[in-house]
Order: C-alpha cells, then structure tokens, then sequence
C-alpha cells in the first residue's frame, strides 16, 4: 500500500551575504491521522555566497519522523521576494524527482542546483531569500 506524504512549510529566514535560508517543511499523512505530527518529514536547506550569474550546490536535508521506511518522490522550491525591488523569481532553484530512500526516524541529503540570474538587480545585493520546499514521498 503506497500512502502520499507531502512537505509544505514555511521557512525562516537566516543572515549573512545572499545567504539564502530554509528552515523545516513538514509533511504528514493527511487529514483524519492523530499521528500525523509524529508520522510526517521535514526537508532543510540552506546556501550562503550567491550573487549575480552565481550557481551553487544546496543541499536539503530529508528527515523522516516515521518509524517506516518512505521514498521520496519530488522536491520544489519555492523562492520568496527578499524586500522590494528583489524579487524571489531572480532565483531559481532545481526540482528533485526520484526515489529516495530514507530509514525510519532516518534522515538523507539531496543535493540540487540553485543561481541567482546574471540580470538579477541592484537590490539583491546582500539579500536573504525565504525559501518554502515541498515534498512528496510514499512508503
């Protein structure tokens, strides 16, 4: 039997040069589960050192809080506006999609590709993005 999990969340936002920063996206097995909080997986990551036409490595962290085994299926990212004038779309982030094993109360890590575009202006200099993940994952 294959159960969907999913991982929205929001995410908090960290400091330095265009760090950019993500806390937890937690997923659950869906409404009418007392043990939803216990059963679900939370996805973090964070990247520091972007600028203008720079690609980076961003790894995500995957922790599965259930006591089974689950696959990840797909991760998205979604970039937040750093501050006005600085829009979230002058970053891009690369989506994950495969199986990814991860072992009861276990955790792994994806890595995937971020940039912040060439054109990117003026304003995102120093910037901090929030960045809120989605997963989905069966068991």
């Amino acid at each position: 039997m294959k159960t969907k999990l999913s991982a929205p969340s929001l995410v908090l936002a960290a400091a330095a040069v265009l760090v950019l920063s993500g806390a937890s996206a937690l997923g659950s097995l869906g409404a009418g589960h007392r043990a939803a909080a216990r059963e679900g997986f939370t996805i973090r990551g964070h990247v520091g050192g972007l600028y203008p036409g720079a690609r980076k490595r961003l790894s995500l962290v995957i922790h599965n809080r259930s006591a089974r085994v689950i696959h990840v299926r797909s991760i998205t990212t979604r970039v937040r506006d750093a501050r006005r004038g600085c829009k979230g779309k002058n970053v891009r982030v690369s989506r994950y999609s495969g199986r990814l094993r991860v072992g009861p109360r276990g955790w792994q890590r994806v890595p995937v590709q971020i940039r912040m575009l060439q054109a990117a202006p003026d304003a995102c200099k120093k910037a901090v993005f929030r960045l809120k993940f989605h997963g989905t994952a069966t068991r």
